[in-house]
Parts: structure tokens; sequence; C-alpha cells
């Protein structure tokens, strides 16, 4: 499982920053939570028929089968992954992709905590691209002199 933010545009702002961590930490601590209900059991998170497999080659098609990735939706194939990362450009992620995703946070019982952040990043990725360009990226504005956002989140 991976999530790959705004390349460094992430840093451009606090607001935005705040909304990737933010969410990250969703994340993270939903697979901890669900790891814990299923008693830390290695099993849960990769199970033994998987020992002798890589699951970072290329050919693996087994997040499917595993316990914690079926729970989380994570379910491509390392093959389809690495094409999406690999070939993304500007406008490979769609509304409905993001729409997909949100869909899914919204089921984390993580979700109430952190929905401040996931919905910001939500709106963040939905922004037009000429829209997200007009944001000021010296970090010196943004950070320390407090530049806002050229709209809300």
């Amino acid at each position: 499982m991976e999530y790959r933010t705004l390349s460094g545009m992430w840093l451009a702002h606090p607001e935005i920053s705040a909304c990737v961590i933010g969410t990250a930490k969703a994340i993270t601590d939903e697979v901890f939570a669900r790891w814990n209900s299923a008693g830390y059991k290695l099993a849960y998170i990769y199970p033994e028929e998987f020992s002798t497999t890589n699951p970072y080659e290329i050919n693996f098609d087994g997040w499917k089968e595993i316990p914690l990735c079926k729970d989380l939706h994570a379910l491509a194939s390392s093959r389809e992954i690495k094409t999406a990362l690999d070939e993304s450009k500007v406008g490979s992620i769609t509304k409905k992709n993001i729409d997909e995703w949100h869909r899914t946070l919204r089921t984390f019982s993580t979700y109430g905590k952190y929905a401040q952040y996931i919905n910001g990043l939500k709106e963040v990725l939905s922004i037009p691209i000429k829209e997200l360009e007009t944001i000021e990226t010296n970090i010196k504005k943004t950070w320390l002199e407090e530049e806002p956002l050229p709209f809300n989140l």
C-alpha cells in the first residue's frame, strides 16, 4: 500500500501540509487499529503463504489475499500500482478516483478524528490545476509570514 502526495506541493503551505500529514496519520492509525483487532497476528498483515514471496516484485498479485489489504480496499496488483505511479501525469487522477478514495477513508474508524484533514486533502486534490498553480510556493511567505491560500480548505 502506498500513498503519494502532491510532489513537493504538499510543503508549499502549512494548511496543505496539515491535510497530507493528518490523512497519513488517519491511515496509519486505522492500520494499527485493525491489526490490534486482529490480535496483532502477523498473518493479518502478511499470511504465511506469502512468506517466500516478494510482494514488491512486479508480478505480485496477492494483495487481495491479504486480510489487511482486503479490509482497506488496497487490492490493486503491484503491476497496476507501478504503472499508475510511473505513467501518471497531470489529470491522471480523476474526480471518480478522488471520490472513491474519499468514500473508502470515510469508512475508517479514524475518519471522525481526522475528518478535517481528509476532507481538506480531498478539496486540494479536487482543485483545478490552473487554480493550484496560483498557490504561493515560497515557504518563507507561506510558513513564516502566513500567506493565505487563494482558496478555503
